[in-house]
């Protein structure tokens, strides 16, 4: 906490997304923001039961994991050319052994780009991430002159089937 003027602070929290997922961001906040409603009101604090994250650990050692992989086989069968971007020359010396030098390029999407891009994305009952995924896709596609590439991201996701899982803190990603 701040302060940032004789009667003004600011809150700062900050956390790393190896410790927790952004769904728990919520949680922690509607926690911390009634607890300092109930101690203004001089009030006791009185926060739900926290649901334990051993219970994802639980239900995720759980998993069949022969399935899962017999699934992915099944799924990647047939798929043996990885998907790669191209190199290209290098300037300097010290990047001649990996091929790659880092170059940021930054581009800003209008308002009306955007609103198009969701647009595009609600009439085909997905998210703009998604589109996003399919568009680098479609590049890798190009890149390795093929219409079927494979490549991974990470995602977040909570098992609907596991009791209090939308109050649990933690890391819930996948990759």
């Amino acid at each position: 906490v701040l302060q940032t003027q004789t009667n003004a602070y600011t809150l700062l929290l900050s956390f790393h997304h190896i410790i927790m997922d952004g769904w728990c961001l919520g949680i922690v906040m509607d926690e911390l923001f009634a607890a300092y409603e109930a101690l203004k009101a001089g009030k006791p604090v009185q926060l739900p039961t926290p649901q334990p994250y051993t219970g994802y650990a639980r239900w995720l050692d759980k998993q069949d994991k022969e399935t899962a992989k017999e699934y992915w086989r099944s799924i990647l069968n047939g798929y043996d050319q990885p998907a790669v971007l191209p190199t290209l020359p290098v300037a300097h010396p010290l990047q001649a052994d990996t091929g790659y030098l880092l170059h940021e390029h930054k581009i800003a999407l209008t308002d009306e780009t955007t609103c198009q891009l969701r647009t595009v994305a609600e009439r085909n009952g997905t998210t703009l991430s998604s589109l996003f995924l399919a568009a680098w896709g479609v590049v890798l596609g190009g890149y390795n002159q093929s219409e079927d590439v494979v490549f991974g991201t990470v995602v977040s996701g909570r098992p609907p089937e596991l009791e209090g899982v939308e109050q649990m803190l933690g890391l819930f990603i996948n990759t």
